[in-house]
């Protein structure tokens, strides 16, 4: 039995073919946003915070992306409005409540209405390292549709509402 050291220079390399790919999904486009957010401190233990973000996309289509299906639907499948409210309360013996109030804004191609919804978290944190906490996300409705490709078939994802609670340990 004859032992065979292979090397690189034994081994030669595979056969393969370079196919070029250029991918363009035909259309040029500009966005553009502005976001205007506020901080507001009344109480050392209260703190409020807002802010307001707004969209715009603009897509130009060449002649040839006329054929595409998803490119059509470019400019409205991101809210253009988006507004939210937070606040946080700091209560004695480490406690916290967080809430947050979100609206967002239609999106017409994918046929969703605009939506709000509110979330809270109350936690207590009896020594710094550790903490336990009781959630709610979304307490408006049951749930709400949040995004659907426009050139496919998926399923919008639906967001549902959600409690839970949570214990964390911190080393």
């Amino acid at each position: 039995m004859k032992l065979v050291r292979l090397t690189k220079k034994s081994i030669p390399p595979p056969n393969h073919n370079v196919i070029p790919m250029f991918p363009d999904n035909l259309t040029f486009g500009k966005s553009y946003v502005g976001e205007l957010a506020i901080q507001y401190r009344p109480l050392p233990w209260l703190r409020i915070m807002a802010a307001y973000a707004r969209l715009r996309i603009f897509v130009d289509f060449r002649e040839e992306s006329a054929k595409l299906s998803f490119a059509k639907g470019t400019e409205g499948e991101s809210p253009r409005n988006q507004l939210q409210c937070r606040g946080l309360v700091n209560f004695p013996a480490n406690i916290a409540l967080f809430s947050g109030f979100r609206w967002i804004d239609a999106l017409p191609v994918l046929n969703f209405g605009a939506y709000s919804t509110f979330d809270f978290r109350l936690e207590w944190c009896p020594v710094k390292y550790l903490e336990f906490a009781l959630n709610g996300q979304n307490l408006f409705k049951k749930h709400h549709s949040e995004y659907k490709p426009s050139y496919s078939d998926i399923q919008p994802s639906e967001v549902e509402r959600g409690f839970y609670a949570s214990f964390t340990f911190r080393y």
